[in-house]
């Protein structure tokens, strides 16, 4: 039955597909990869590696591409067929996946990123000078040579504490630059 399902499914006419990834205020995010596949063969094994079939000989639809500059990437899919859908961005978009059935004759599916601010500190003389850059712009922007990612952490009004990642990055909503009060880090004062 398995592989009846399996040639039902190749033989199934193909829809457009177009999946959508933006942040909170609306902005596009360009490069995230996206992956979409039939739900009912294949698992998450490890997102650096090829989505992993599940039994001997598994087969299925299986298409991955990346969003372009406008945060879009389209995709040729089977109609009337459970997919699951992932997307992900190393820096600016954690993993997310959820499961659909196409039906009608495009679909559109929209992934929410939150907002990512990328920080870099430098030391000058006596001080410690953070910048901080939007990394879905560019994630290696032209700053001072001598600068490396925000080891510090942030502390909101709220009195939340906001502990950037290896690359310096801080994930939240898009008021959080407007939430900031304290810019902290070890062995400099404020």
């Amino acid at each position: 039955s398995e592989a009846v399902l399996r040639r039902l499914v190749t033989a199934l006419p193909r829809i457009p597909l177009r999946v959508l990834v933006r942040t909170e205020d609306g902005l596009p995010i360009p490069g995230v990869e996206v992956k979409a596949a039939t739900a009912l063969v294949l698992k998450r094994k490890d997102w650096s590696t090829q989505a992993e079939a599940e039994g001997e000989g598994a087969g299925g639809i299986h298409v991955a591409g990346r969003t372009n500059a406008e945060g879009i990437c389209r995709f040729s899919v089977p109609v009337c067929v459970p997919l699951k859908v992932e997307a992900e961005h190393e820096v600016l978009l954690g993993y997310q996946e959820r499961e659909v059935l196409l039906t009608s004759f495009s679909a559109r599916e929209e992934f929410i990123a939150e907002n990512t601010l990328q920080l870099w500190q430098v030391e000058d003389g006596k001080e410690l000078v953070v910048f901080c850059s939007s990394p879905r712009s560019n994630l290696r922007p032209l700053l001072p040579g001598a600068c490396e990612p925000f080891a510090g952490f942030l502390q909101g009004r709220s009195k939340k504490e906001y502990r950037p990642d290896d690359r310096g990055c801080v994930r939240g909503t898009p008021k959080l630059l407007k939430d900031i009060r304290t810019v902290a880090c070890m062995g400099w004062r404020s």
